[in-house]
């Protein structure tokens, strides 16, 4: 072996460590008989860009692999194995990448000069839905997984927006301007995309209705409105026509730009509320959906409804701003409902020694 070929041998052989590394750590919780707690999150420091790994349950934490550029968004598939993320890179383009465990490369599915936001995973795996923003327009798009082909939903409307799969993967809510001019819900049958027919109108409020989450057992799509002049958080089935919903109003206090987020048991929603009349201050409650109770999740610090709920339901991920400082925060359920003294103090993933985001559980 010539001493020129040592160095990339060298590299070589450290990556292939690093990746075994990483592949028995994700893949070992995944064998064990308790549910996989592993939490993924971005931080950057300086330059130095990456996403992480932590196994809640022992406190580990490995780095799953480096960024050339700002993670803004990203979604697990279904199944664990593979990680769509959406990054900003230096170049002033934004990238939808695919990274799967166990391997090397991390596959470029589309490159735009516009933003990408709200990534969502059919229940196959084989897409993802996103919203690109360009020129103060937005519009959803689908993508194929598997040959990064685009696919516009709804493109007769405007500003569509927000896009949640329903847990069969058979539709697709959204929200978009449709006939009365204002924003409003929508559900596109999948099979509709080649045959062209239209999305079907779920709300006919002359109000903005917005940011709609499909929950996970099918049954009922949350979303934002100002139907009753501040923007608040509506429960409606998600099967009844526009002509008979009838919403129920899941909180009282005026919500941020973030939409709800169910539980994977659709037991609990979580929202973010604004605390203060600047519109910067905000908390975040928790509601569960049989009672309509609500509880604080967030004390002292300021939180960014950036939130993610553990496969098992039990332990709610977040981002803390406390003076423009921001860590991953972790707090579990009982704790918040019983009001214990555990409430009062969230596990920090993270110690304020970086920038963080994105907090996302791996199923």
């Amino acid at each position: 072996m010539t001493r020129s070929l040592l160095p990339i041998v060298l590299k070589t052989l450290s990556l292939l460590l690093i990746l075994t590394a990483i592949t028995l750590f994700v893949t070992d919780m995944a064998q064990a008989d308790s549910p996989r707690r592993q939490l993924t999150y971005f931080s950057q420091r300086y330059r130095d860009s990456r996403v992480n790994i932590v196994d809640i349950d022992r406190r580990l934490t490995v780095v799953l692999l480096s960024t050339d550029g700002l993670v803004t968004n990203m979604a697990w598939s279904p199944d664990g194995e593979r990680l769509a993320l959406n990054i900003y890179t230096e170049t002033g383009i934004y990238e939808l990448r695919l990274f799967e465990i166990g391997h090397l490369e991390v596959e470029i599915l589309n490159q735009q000069w516009v933003s990408h936001s709200a990534l969502s995973w059919s229940p196959d795996g084989m897409h993802t839905a996103f919203t690109r923003r360009e020129n103060s327009q937005s519009q959803v798009f689908v993508v194929d997984t598997t040959d990064g082909a685009l696919i516009p939903i709804a493109p007769e409307l405007q500003n569509t927006s927000g896009p949640s799969w329903s847990p069969d993967g058979t539709q697709l809510a959204f929200a978009g301007q449709g006939f009365t001019g204002e924003s409003e819900i929508f559900a596109l049958d999948m099979a509709c995309l080649e045959s062209g027919c239209p999305p079907r109108r779920l709300t006919g409020n002359p109000a903005t209705d917005h940011m709609p989450v499909w929950s996970p057992d099918g049954t009922h799509i949350a979303f934002v409105s100002n139907r009753d002049v501040f923007p608040l958080v509506h429960v409606m089935a998600a099967e009844c026509g526009q002509a008979f919903c009838v919403p129920h109003q899941v909180n009282t206090l005026r919500v941020t730009s973030e939409p709800p987020v169910w539980s994977p048991d659709s037991r609990w929603l979580v929202v973010s509320v604004d605390t203060a009349t600047n519109g910067v201050d905000s908390t975040l409650q928790l509601v569960d959906t049989q009672t309509w109770a609500t509880y604080r999740i967030t004390r002292e610090r300021n939180a960014l409804n950036v939130v993610s709920w553990s496969a098992d339901s039990q332990l709610v991920a977040y981002i803390a701003d406390f003076m423009n400082i921001m860590d991953v925060m972790v707090q579990e359920v009982d704790c918040i409902v019983m009001q214990a003294a555990c409430a009062a103090d969230a596990l920090p993933v993270t110690q304020h020694n970086a920038n963080v985001w994105g907090p996302v559980w791996r199923p």
